[in-house]
């Protein structure tokens, strides 16, 4: 969707999620990260809307410390927990190994995990504002 649309729901609404999809589909890479920026400039630098951003898909601390988002969800939990086996495979055997079932590592996991996203504080929209006009501003 194009950055009038969703200025457009800003307007009309207090709160509006968006998310990444299609060229802006994969989180965190320098494309989506100048979209994300374009985004929230559009919102809260051009037009000083006061609409609450919901981010879809944006729950991982890399992304949730960055922008002023007010709420957020994530498939992060779902997505992996269980690549236990395939990330690292000898770790999660040693752990087996120690006498932790399956289930005593899904929960260790999920609560690391739950644990580094609600450490995350996002920045308000002021201080999104004030680290935005700083990187840009001509000096």
């Amino acid at each position: 969707e194009s950055i009038e649309r969703l200025v457009r729901l800003c307007e009309q609404w207090p709160r509006v999620a968006f998310g990444s999809s299609g060229e802006f589909a994969v989180v965190r890479t320098k494309h989506w990260h100048a979209r994300m920026q374009e985004a929230f400039k559009a919102i809260y630098i051009d037009r000083d809307l006061k609409t609450k951003i919901h981010g879809l898909r944006m729950l991982d601390g890399r992304v949730l410390g960055v922008y002023p988002l007010d709420s957020a969800d994530s498939t992060n939990l779902a997505t992996n927990i269980p690549k236990w086996k395939n990330v690292h495979p000898q770790l999660t055997q040693n752990v087996l190994d120690a006498g932790f079932d399956i289930y005593e590592v899904y929960t260790h996991r999920a609560a690391i995990l739950r644990n580094a996203v609600e450490s995350v504080i996002p920045p308000t929209i002021e201080e999104w504002r004030n680290q935005w006009k700083s990187m840009n501003s001509e000096t």
